[in-house]
């Protein structure tokens, strides 16, 4: 017995194979999307170096200029009234001992001084041998023979001290006493100055010394005696080695810092120049990190170490920092290198790859 399939069906049953094809094929790319492929972790390059332990510095940084030591300065004057009538120097001015500064012409009144010192020994002397003749004729005393001698010891010291006070001449050249600098300058050509007036003031080479503005907070920290390495700012000329010679008690009102003097050994800085004072407090061991290995993530101060191929965060304080290296403490993992470059992008636990030191 034959089955027979009507017509309409036969025509159907192609179009619902077609139909379920449709369906399975959109079903099995749905099913391929679906998959989750793996991806490779993040792998950061950063350099590295080790944790070491190093002697540092303590230090405490102030900045001034190069100036003369205000107590090793000497002012110039006469002890005799006058003129200045030349000068041979300005302020600032470098000068060897024996060099001209000024040319100074006595006065009126120290002319007349003189004269009247030169004629009052004269009128000694004669007075003195007055008496002595007096003497040998038995007409005048011993007492007045030894006041005629009074007389003219003082009357030639008279003279003396006008003579070496250089009123014997009527221009006198005035000339530095030793190798040093012009500090200041304080009369012009033409000024009628008083004896021992000052007329200008010298610093000795050897006296060079700089003037340091501290920061109040570090004035208990110093105190006279302490090394100074002095680094010019402007000349590139190298550091010298100094000692604070002097530390002011009193905050300045203008600057709100306190002054200090630092005397440096040599004299090969320029005066005016500006400069770096680094005071040493002291030092000690500790380890060590290169400064830009240590970040402030938000967390407070931290650092990188390497170990096992990944990166681990340690929380860290800092201490001295001395150079371009800062000293580190904190629970450190212990001969694991630090990264010193590469750390910005870092994350605690991510892979590394490390650049040689």
């Amino acid at each position: 017995m034959m089955f027979h399939v009507p017509f309409a069906l036969r025509w159907l049953l192609p179009c619902l194979v077609l139909v379920l094809g449709i369906q399975w094929s959109a079903l099995a790319d749905d099913d391929d999307s679906a998959v989750v492929r793996p991806t490779l972790p993040p792998v950061a390059s950063v350099h590295v170096v080790p944790l070491r332990m190093q002697s540092v510095s303590q230090t405490v940084v102030a900045y001034g200029q190069v100036a003369q030591d205000p107590a090793r300065l000497q002012t110039v004057s006469l002890a005799r009234a006058g003129q200045v009538i030349r000068l041979a120097v300005r302020a600032g001015q470098h000068v060897r001992r024996g060099d001209l500064l000024l040319t100074f012409a006595r006065s009126a009144a120290v002319t007349q001084t003189w004269r009247q010192a030169q004629t009052a020994v004269q009128y000694a002397e004669a007075e003195r041998a007055r008496v002595a003749q007096l003497r040998s004729q038995q007409l005048a005393t011993v007492s007045q023979l030894d006041a005629a001698d009074r007389a003219l010891a003082d009357a030639r010291s008279a003279l003396e001290a006008a003579r070496s006070s250089g009123s014997d001449s009527a221009q006198t050249g005035v000339r530095a006493p030793f190798d040093g600098w012009v500090q200041s300058v304080s009369v012009a050509v033409g000024d009628r100055v008083a004896a021992d007036a000052p007329l200008l003031q010298l610093g000795p080479e050897s006296g060079q010394g700089v003037l340091l503005d501290l920061d109040a907070v570090d004035r208990q920290r110093v105190h006279a005696g302490l090394a100074v390495r002095i680094v010019p700012l402007m000349t590139g000329s190298p550091a010298q080695d100094g000692t604070l010679a002097y530390l002011a008690d009193v905050i300045n009102p203008t600057t709100q810092q306190v002054s200090a003097v630092v005397r440096v050994a040599g004299h090969g800085l320029l005066p005016g120049e500006r400069v770096r004072g680094e005071i040493a407090l002291g030092a000690h061991r500790a380890l060590v990190v290169p400064r830009t290995a240590v970040l402030d993530d938000g967390n407070g101060d931290c650092i990188y170490q390497v170990r096992g191929g990944r990166a681990w965060r340690v929380a860290v304080q800092r201490g001295i920092e001395s150079g371009d290296v800062v000293a580190v403490s904190g629970k450190l993992l212990p001969d694991a290198p630090v990264v010193a470059l590469g750390n910005y992008e870092l994350q605690n636990g991510m892979a590394v790859r490390q650049d040689a030191p």
